[in-house]
Parts: C-alpha cells; structure tokens; sequence
C-alpha cells in the first residue's frame, strides 16, 4: 500500500509463503503511511513478513510507533513476524497490537558516521558525524529534505557517497 493510501478488503486476505504486504512509510503521521483494512481475517502466517518502502523526503524518529498498518476483523500471525525494508538508516519491527492490528516499530539502523567507517573515504566522517547529530534531533528546514534522501538508501556505500558528497 502507497503511502497515502488506505486500501479494503471486504473478506479474507490470506498470505502465501512467498506473499508479502507492502507498507509506504513517509512518517507516522495520518496519511503519512499505507494502510489495509481487511473485513474478515487477515491470515499473514505464510511468510510472516511486512515489507517497509521507506520513501523519499521521509520524516521517520528513532523510536516512533506507526499505527495499524494492517487492520483486520480477525488478525493471526505467527511467532516469526517480521519487518523488512529497503533503507539502511531505518530499521522496522511488525508488531502485532493484540486487537487485530499490526504496528511498526521504528529503529535507527545504520549511522552515517559507521557507514563512513565501514566504506570510506575517511575524510569524510566529520560531515558524517554531523549528519547523524541531525537525524538524532530532528531535521529542520532544508536538512529534512536531505536527511529524508539519505534515508531511502539501501547500502552503506551509497550512505558514505552521500555523506562525501557533503564535504566542500
């Protein structure tokens, strides 16, 4: 489900094990997120697993809860539920509320600083170090834009580019 986007089903959705539902996420705000309301019962046990699009300019804070992603008259998910997506920054867990609902969780996954560390150039940790002092605060102004950017890469050496590419 697009960010944005509240999608019904009427009766059952059932997940096969190689199904996967997947939830744009912009930020945990009303409509800063995809939703499905499935009338009867959702069945997710075939894989378990909701996939995060993390989307461009995003405005997610470490620790933040986004509600109800999956609503359903009856919810049943295994003991392996999981959360996947495509962001190196951010990391997700899939909660299941206990009233038919399943939550995300959102944890700062990799620091600019570590991917710096990891891939290089070195000379560009300092810019790294800041940019992770803002995502801790809370970016403002044109910093959300570019912080939201850097959340929607997927591996470390994309986020170290990134990082250099700040450096005068």
């Amino acid at each position: 489900m697009p960010v944005g986007v509240s999608g019904f089903i009427g009766g059952d959705y059932i997940q096969s094990g190689s199904g996967v539902l997947e939830i744009g996420v912009l930020s945990s705000s009303a409509g800063g997120y995809g939703q499905l309301r499935v009338d009867g019962t959702a069945d997710i046990t075939g894989s378990d697993r909701v996939d995060v699009n993390v989307s461009a300019n995003d405005l997610l804070v470490d620790g933040e809860t986004i509600q109800d992603v999956l609503s359903a008259g009856t919810l049943v998910t295994g003991a392996e539920l999981t959360a996947t997506d495509n962001s190196t920054l951010w990391d997700f867990t899939a909660l299941n509320d206990g009233i038919n609902n399943i939550d995300l969780g959102v944890i700062r996954g990799l620091f600019v600083a570590d991917a710096v560390r990891l891939t290089g150039p070195e000379w560009a940790l300092g810019a790294a170090t800041s940019l992770d002092a803002i995502i801790d605060e809370g970016a403002v102004g044109d910093m959300e834009t570019v912080i939201g950017e850097l959340g929607t890469l997927s591996t470390e050496a994309q986020v170290s580019q990134a990082a250099a590419q700040m450096v005068p």
